[in-house]
């Protein structure tokens, strides 16, 4: 499956170091939880979807003294941010997905669109064009992938620090 990464074009498989994944990016580490939601193609969602996503998180185990804790303003930025941009590009409705791993927390948004998001340079004083910066600065990596029907899958890995709830669900 293609993969896009940040400032990049279709390539084929990660090389060490890229900032690209799989499109099963479950079998890339050991997955602990995951939760996925359909969300209709509305600004409303935007709110639903990180409301969902964080309060997910809490059932997890992410609470006031987890070291994940620590994260969850970087996670919901992130979820701002690609929702934002599905609500944009979507026709009916729209994926979210949340994956929990002993380390991370993945942030996966499918929507229609077939073009791949890009990352802009927005002059200075510019109001809009700057969510996939934030994303890129905010994650350890991110990236996009073609999905089923020929629409695109963008995603972003947040680290959690060591320690988190969100490991008790790990059989590895």
């Amino acid at each position: 499956m293609p993969v896009r990464g940040p400032g990049r074009g279709l390539v084929g498989r990660p090389r060490r170091g890229s900032q690209g994944f799989r499109l099963d990016v479950t079998k890339r580490v050991c997955v602990c939880r995951t939760r996925t939601w359909q969300l209709r193609c509305s600004g409303e969602s935007v709110t639903a979807g990180r409301h969902h996503a964080v309060h997910t998180l809490a059932s997890w185990g992410v609470t006031a003294g987890d070291p994940a804790c620590a994260a969850l303003d970087d996670i919901a930025l992130v979820l701002t941010e690609l929702l934002t941009n599905a609500v944009k590009h979507c026709r009916s409705s729209f994926t979210l997905s949340l994956i929990a791993h002993r380390r991370a927390v993945v942030v996966m948004v499918s929507d229609e669109d077939q073009e791949f998001a890009e990352r802009l340079e927005p002059p200075p004083l510019a109001e809009a064009g700057r969510g996939l910066q934030i994303v890129a600065t905010v994650g350890r990596q991110w990236g996009q992938t073609a999905w089923e029907r020929g629409a695109k899958q963008v995603w972003c890995e947040i680290a959690v620090p060591e320690g988190s709830a969100l490991a008790d669900g790990c059989r590895l």
